[in-house]
């Protein structure tokens, strides 16, 4: 197909044998419509649009950008709009035949269109907000629940942990809260099946434990002297769909999200204020060698109370569940709803990087050898709304 300049006489003769869906026709025909640009025209036939440079030349079967915009072109040169599929990625192109990006409306569902104009899928943090997208590209609504434990036997893991976190839960629009603390290994693994055996993709799971942690990297949790080791525990939750939010508040809780596995060492440093080398003893050891950083996966969002070589400050409340409760809007030692303190750009919103970089800073002020963790680094995931 060529587009050819020609005199009257020639073009009359010429257009009759021209196909109708050619753009050398629509160049050729009496109803064109042209509107100049600085390097060509864009030309008019029917309701087709196609777009000549200045040499004459045209784009097909390909992008061109023209001023600031992205068009796709045709075989044949025609101007594209809608939904087009390239290289395996679909692209939206309105009725002006302009290429869109970000968040768009398109026939009443939402998409979010990247930056090359891409369809997304999957998790996005875009804005003020986070979506998820199905494999259609459509914006689904995301279901959360949270599943609260403890295991409050002893002075040291205090009730009041699992008090505060089932409120911060519960004052969010959360499908369903269930409160569920000292109970067996056997119990928690039938209430976690119960709980996120129907989850999907879209979901966001809450999984809190305050409890004892072992120098191991085991996370004394059964009420029944039984543990689960980092590798057990996110295995367990892998097989369930959706993200899941983990709030591990336990000496030693690092080490689920540590990199260096050989990073429990420095425990002789720190002066032990609860002996629970003695309690540990009485738990039954879960099969397989533990290895750190076991939660480090796209699936995990992950806060813990310490680093991997250190103890978690207790008392009638844990110093992390503390400041994770206060920095989401609940005040536990007040009993009242409050602002949401850890909202750094007052958004009504409280991001995982957000209540991280609080709760580290008040803990710290607190207990100079309690560093609170997180993965991943510098997340804009929300957690937590107004």
């Amino acid at each position: 197909m060529k587009k050819i300049l020609l005199s009257t006489v020639a073009l009359l003769s010429l257009v009759a044998s021209l196909p109708g869906n050619n753009p050398v026709s629509a160049q050729e025909s009496s109803s064109q419509t042209t509107y100049s640009k600085s390097s060509g025209s864009w030309i008019k036939s029917g309701s087709r649009w196609w777009y000549k440079h200045s040499d004459g030349s045209y784009t097909t079967n390909g992008w061109e950008k023209i001023g600031s915009t992205w068009y796709y072109f045709d075989s044949e040169g025609w101007m594209k709009t809608g939904w087009i599929k390239e290289y395996g990625n679909w692209y939206y192109l309105d009725d002006s035949g302009a290429m869109k990006t970000g968040l768009q409306i398109i026939e009443g569902k939402q998409y979010y269109l990247s930056a090359s104009g891409a369809m997304q899928t999957g998790w996005h943090n875009i804005g003020d907000d986070t979506y998820f997208f199905a494999n259609s590209g459509e914006k689904q609504n995301i279901n959360r629940r949270a599943l609260v434990l403890g295991e409050t036997s002893t002075r040291a893991v205090p009730i009041a942990d699992v008090n505060a976190m089932e409120k911060v839960f519960s004052n969010q629009n959360f499908s369903n809260v269930v409160r569920f603390p000292d109970k067996t290994k056997a119990e928690i693994l039938a209430k976690m099946q119960e709980l996120f055996e129907s989850s999907s993709e879209n979901d966001v799971n809450y999984l809190y434990f305050t409890c004892h942690g072992g120098k191991d990297g085991r996370i004394y949790i059964g009420s029944d002297n039984t543990a689960f080791s980092g590798w057990e525990l996110a295995s367990i939750l892998k097989q369930y769909k959706g993200k899941f939010v983990v709030m591990l508040d336990c000496c030693h809780a690092g080490t689920i999200i540590s990199k260096d596995s050989s990073s429990k060492s420095n425990e002789e440093s720190i002066t032990e204020k609860f002996d629970m080398d003695e309690f540990v003893l009485g738990f039954t050891n879960t099969n397989g060698n533990e290895k750190a950083g076991e939660m480090i996966d796209s699936k995990f969002l992950v806060l813990c109370s310490s680093r991997s070589s250190e103890y978690s400050s207790g008392g009638s409340l844990s110093l992390a569940t503390k400041y994770w409760s206060l920095g989401s809007g609940w005040n536990p030692i007040q009993q009242s709803q409050g602002s949401l303190i850890a909202d750094q750009n007052y958004n009504n919103r409280i991001t995982l990087n957000e209540l991280y970089t609080y709760s580290r800073e008040q803990v710290l002020k607190q207990n100079d050898e309690q560093h609170i963790e997180v993965y991943p680094e510098n997340s804009q995931f929300v957690l937590f709304k107004k």
